[in-house]
């Protein structure tokens, strides 16, 4: 069921300059969520879902295109403990781009501004395929200029994923001198993480080998890979054995972690980074109800190992869960303005056709990234964009 609304169809309209008093802001909006953990059966389109309030230090936006990622079906799948996925029902989605169309007094935005971000999709009920969002201001940066909404939308979740990685293994714009040159693996290369890691490795200055299928050969060489191997003919640990890595990021985890670690250069400073990666879970399906059990060992194994190689000061072992960042959407746009990372859109769809594009996202083979246009072609002059004008 969903939430209850008040006076549903309601128009609320918000205090405006005289000039501008014919805006309004419904109380109802269009959104995809999902009211129980499952598969196809439990999605669901609604036109009268209530729209979130502001809260003192968020803004409220009109959602114009978010991004897709594989969390986003994972989790209503049931791969994340359902108390992490949080109360039902649950909208889709954490990355968007959009305008402002509320903020607070001091807020640093102002009505009009284009920003793009990722917003926490844990312990909540409020995602983003949806047409408004209520997102607190230290999650959001203004939008890269020269890029659609679409293609911004792309970008929060798995940049701020590779940023976050790189940090912890020390990948940062202070030692950026001390980059060039040195030795990175970035499994799938022409996945979302992958073909923004390639990118940004490629800004640090570090030598990047990746793994993918032979038809993405090409399209992982041209956003910089130096070395390319199929995962499907080659054995990427034999053909690194004698060139070491000084740094692996790993994005699948499993069955290539061990393999992973083995071709790190033998020393110290050599990282290896992974991420929190719900595809753990299905190691431990096999546990039936307790599988999140499991999950939440491979968890607290990968955090202690981390603990571990920083007291024994061998390589480095490091752990990182994305978490929404306003300064690291700040890095990310002046990346982009400066032609260092360009968003790798490959298909947009209409958010009444959230179904297929998450079916396609399911089956984890996409080239780039996939969007959902919500409220592009609505936009008026600056100030001026609620659609009911």
């Amino acid at each position: 069921m969903l939430p209850i609304v008040a006076s549903v169809g309601l128009l609320v309209c918000a205090s405006e300059s005289s000039a501008s008093k014919s805006c309004c802001q419904p109380n109802v909006m269009t959104a995809a969520y999902y009211e129980r953990h499952g598969g196809e059966e439990t999605w669901s389109l609604s036109t009268e879902y209530p729209i979130p309030k502001r809260k003192p230090g968020s803004v409220l936006i009109r959602i114009m295109a978010s991004g897709l990622n594989p969390v986003d079906y994972k989790m209503c799948l049931g791969d994340f403990p359902s108390f992490v996925a949080g109360p039902k029902p649950k909208i889709f989605g954490a990355d968007l781009a959009g305008v402002v169309v509320k903020t607070g007094v001091d807020s640093k935005f102002q009505k009009g501004d284009s920003v793009f971000g990722m917003k926490d999709f844990q312990f909540t009920p409020w995602g983003t395929l949806c047409e408004y969002a209520a997102v607190p201001e230290s999650q959001l940066a203004l939008m890269p200029k020269g890029i659609s909404f679409a293609q911004a939308a792309t970008l929060p979740l798995v940049s701020l994923t590779t940023l976050q990685a790189f940090r912890s293994g020390g990948i940062t714009e202070t030692k950026r001198a001390e980059m060039k040159g040195k030795s990175i693996l970035i499994h799938a290369g022409s996945g979302g993480v992958g073909n923004t890691a390639i990118q940004i490795a490629k800004y640090f200055g570090l030598r990047v080998t990746t793994t993918c299928s032979a038809s993405n050969r090409d399209y992982v060489q041209g956003l910089g890979a130096d070395k390319v191997i199929d995962y499907a003919t080659q054995d990427f640990e034999a053909e690194l054995r004698d060139d070491p890595q000084d740094f692996v990021l790993d994005v699948l985890g499993g069955r290539v972690e061990s393999k992973s670690e083995r071709v790190l250069r033998d020393a110290p400073n050599s990282t290896y980074m992974t991420i929190l990666n719900t595809d753990m879970v299905k190691h431990y399906e096999s546990w039936g109800v307790l599988k999140h059990l499991g999950f939440f060992l491979w968890t607290f194994g990968h955090y202690s190992r981390k603990l571990g190689s920083q007291l024994l000061m061998k390589r480095k072992y490091t752990v990182t869960a994305v978490a929404p960042n306003g300064e690291d959407m700040e890095y990310v746009r002046r990346l982009v303005e400066e032609g260092h990372l360009k968003p790798q859109l490959s298909k947009t769809y209409d958010l009444k056709d959230f179904r297929s594009a998450l079916r396609a996202i399911a089956t984890g083979h996409t080239r780039g990234k996939i969007a959902i246009e919500i409220g592009a072609g609505e936009l008026g002059e600056k100030g001026k964009t609620c659609p009911m004008q």
